[in-house]
């Protein structure tokens, strides 16, 4: 049902993702991100993601963010905030 990318290699984690856990994701060995509606497999977004392979993806349990890991000792955390939103919290939060 998901399509827009196969893997011949190795499967890759798999995690659901929205406040309603609407979006299925998953990493590539292309080192992309692939987010998929869940209701009708369409693929919604396909974000460039670490240098290499993406192996896992993990949605944090209650904020609109992720952590996604590479084969490399690389971590890349995801939020859907501008650059000055996440200064101005930064520098709030380190007051």
């Amino acid at each position: 049902m998901y399509s827009g990318h196969m893997n011949n290699f190795m499967v890759k984690g798999v995690s659901f993702f929205g406040p309603d856990s609407e979006h299925v994701m998953s990493g590539l060995d292309c080192g992309h991100i692939f987010v998929w509606k869940k209701n009708d497999g369409r693929v919604i977004r396909i974000m460039e993601g670490n240098k290499c392979i993406v192996n896992q993806v993990e949605p944090h349990p209650n904020i609109l963010s992720f952590a996604s890991s590479e084969l490399e000792k690389d971590t890349t955390l995801w939020a859907p905030v501008s650059l000055i939103t996440f200064l101005h919290w930064f520098m709030s939060y380190c007051r």
